[in-house]
């Protein structure tokens, strides 16, 4: 038993020092999917995105990178899009003067009032903190301009049983390959939210897949980036914002976020 023991104690110890290894180089050089068309379907208690075929037409697709200033001015790479919506994108690779400091505040795009309160935010963990990188936004120019996301949305604010699910993709491009780790939980007035960082990025381009899910009925709230893929291969085309819409209304309304 005592050997046994042993022996599991050196296989899990083996099993952590492979989890913190370097990652290998990305092996991400190119970017395919299919653009489809996102509308809002609305009612008094919930709100979803729903998706169809893309009918902007045979045109372009653009990746842009994001620096300190926004959105760079000139399209770093471009690719093709089918009438059908498919698409295919070289990934660039960025000059030196392109990227900027590795930022770990993964989740300072959140809408002001759903910040988190300060003591449900991890301390993330970069394994190089000399990292340098940026990311990319993809843009369709044809009968129909402008982004598109791999993007999935629910909510459901029936009374005491409302629900949240948000999936959400992005592009990031390091010029070394790091870790990002961090796990937090904090729990007020019976409710919990549990936010974690896991990403293995490899030098070049990854994914990095962020997603937000709540029950109201349970109290269970969790927020995650972690990197490896997309949820889906479709890239939503959003014919309307959400300015005409009753988000807010809709959205749960957690103790622990810091209003």
């Amino acid at each position: 038993m005592k050997k046994l023991s042993m022996l599991a104690l050196a296989s899990a110890g083996l099993l952590l020092a492979a989890c913190d290894r370097t990652p290998p180089p990305s092996n991400l050089n190119s970017l395919s999917g299919t653009v489809v068309e996102g509308n809002f379907v609305e009612t008094t208690t919930s709100l979803r995105l729903a998706t169809g075929a893309w009918t902007g037409g045979a045109g372009s697709v653009r990746g842009y990178l994001v620096g300190e200033d926004g959105v760079a001015g000139q399209p770093a790479a471009t690719g093709t899009l089918g009438a059908d919506g498919k698409f295919a994108l070289t990934l660039p690779t960025p000059t030196a003067a392109q990227l900027t400091a590795l930022d770990t505040d993964l989740f300072g795009a959140l809408p002001e009032d759903y910040d988190f309160a300060q003591d449900c935010v991890p301390q993330v963990t970069a394994s190089d903190q000399s990292v340098r990188s940026t990311t990319m936004v993809v843009e369709v120019d044809a009968n129909k301009d402008g982004p598109v996301l791999p993007i999935a949305l629910s909510l459901d604010a029936t009374p005491g049983q409302g629900k949240a699910n948000l999936s959400l993709g992005g592009l990031m491009y390091v010029d070394r390959s790091v870790t990002l780790k961090g796990t937090r939980t904090c729990t007020a007035q019976g409710e919990r939210l549990t936010v974690q960082v896991d990403l293995r990025l490899g030098k070049g381009w990854n994914k990095v897949q962020f997603a937000v899910t709540g029950d109201e009925a349970t109290g269970a709230y969790a927020v995650s980036a972690v990197s490896g893929g997309f949820s889906s291969d479709n890239w939503v085309y959003l014919n309307e914002d959400l300015s005409g819409l009753s988000v807010g209304s809709k959205l749960p309304k957690p103790a622990f976020l810091g209003r």
